[in-house]
């Protein structure tokens, strides 16, 4: 298994960085070439590491599936909306596996708390964003507080499990899909920048393996 975790990462940073290359050379066929092979690359890399963690695979394969429809976001908004679902149910699952790995159990009261900051967050979001997002507004609203429980369950997961590197990393994969999550909304409801896939790509694969290594490190002990 140690060749076969060697082989993967190596395949897995290879690859990443000739996806890196397409994008700030701006060469369109071959950054969407190169990005369809990162996700199984990861998995393959987890599945060498020994984790047999379900969640952590689908939710590899929703952002896979989130990939696939952002290579195409700027055909129509519809191929945006579909990427968001995926990459929901892809933060859904990394959620229940954060807190599934507290050492206490989380009160039943917390979650319907939970919700109602949601829907207030979600009811602020729209006033603020609706006139330039119009009927994005509420999925994007909604996926942004998603990104804001994932980000503050890491939080309590780090505190939970002090000087234990596999938080660290999950919360730095929480912390780096809030910034790539920006860079995508910003660059296609405000202004687009130059490279602008180099900027968002980073910020994700690191996001993923990050949240995917983290959890599987915990898992493993």
């Amino acid at each position: 298994m140690r060749t076969h975790l060697i082989i993967g990462l190596s395949l897995l940073i290879a690859v990443t960085c000739l996806h890196l290359f397409f994008c700030f050379k701006e060469n369109e066929k071959g950054r969407h070439w190169s990005k369809i092979f990162i996700m199984p690359l990861l998995a393959f890399s987890l599945f060498a590491l020994t984790s047999r963690e379900i969640p952590l695979y689908l939710g590899i394969l929703f952002g896979w599936i989130g990939d696939i429809f952002l290579i195409f976001k700027k055909r129509s908004k519809w191929f945006l909306l579909f990427g968001l679902f995926a990459f929901l149910a892809g933060h859904a699952l990394y959620i229940a596996e954060i807190v599934r790995l507290f050492s206490f159990r989380v009160p039943w009261v917390i979650y319907p708390i939970v919700a109602g900051i949601g829907v207030l967050f979600i009811a602020i979001g729209y006033r603020l964003v609706h006139e330039r997002l119009g009927k994005m507004a509420i999925p994007a609203t909604f996926y942004a507080f998603t990104l804001v429980v994932m980000a503050s369950s890491a939080v309590v997961l780090c505190l939970n499990n002090i000087f234990m590197i596999g938080p660290i990393f999950v919360l730095i994969g929480c912390l780096a899909f809030i910034l790539s999550d920006f860079l995508i909304a910003y660059t296609y409801f405000y202004h687009d920048i130059r490279r602008r896939d180099f900027f968002i790509m980073i910020p994700y694969i690191l996001a993923e393996a990050g949240i995917t290594i983290g959890i599987a490190l915990l898992t493993l002990l």
